[in-house]
């Protein structure tokens, strides 16, 4: 393979993870921390598939090993599909299946090595909120062979003080 010609497997996985990332872009909430995710994700393919300018093929598989096993990617992913479904099925407490807003969660090294039981905080401001505030959720997930779990649910304001705690089971 020359420097002419992209290995066909890279750009496809690039062309997939900027697919998903326009398909959760459209999505009513979309978690700041899942796009950057997905946005790593086609970069890192994007320098494997430059770096192949060699003249021996080289493969995407390690890439893409890499960072579908990489348990912190994972878990983030998955800790902010589990708040996108608890909205969508209206259990998601001061939030509606039919709000829209911003969702962004505290930074998560992805570099590191994760550890259970995990918990994602993520912050959700309501679009058409005229207060300001914010509502914030706590996701748990006590093992890999765990669901996660919303433990904790409240609402602040622009300057952290708690407005609301709602009950979570």
């Amino acid at each position: 393979m020359g420097c002419s010609e992209p290995d066909h497997r890279i750009t496809k996985a690039i062309r997939a993870s900027l697919d998903r990332v326009a398909e959760l872009g459209s999505l009513a909430f979309v978690n700041t921390l899942i796009m950057k995710a997905l946005i790593c994700i086609a970069v890192l393919g994007f320098l494997g598939a430059v770096s192949g300018c060699s003249k021996e093929k080289q493969s995407s598989k390690p890439i893409t090993t890499a960072l579908s096993t990489n348990a912190a990617i994972v878990e983030a992913v998955a800790a902010g599909n589990f708040l996108r479904e608890l909205q969508m099925q209206n259990l998601l407490p001061g939030i509606s299946n039919t709000d829209h807003g911003k969702v962004n969660s505290m930074e998560v090294d992805f570099t590191k090595p994760e550890y259970y039981p995990i918990s994602r905080t993520f912050f959700i401001l309501k679009e058409g909120d005229k207060s300001g505030s914010t509502h914030c959720y706590t996701v748990t997930r006590k093992d890999k062979m765990y669901e996660w779990q919303l433990t904790k649910a409240w609402r602040i304001d622009s300057k952290s003080n708690i407005l609301q705690e709602w009950p979570v089971d």
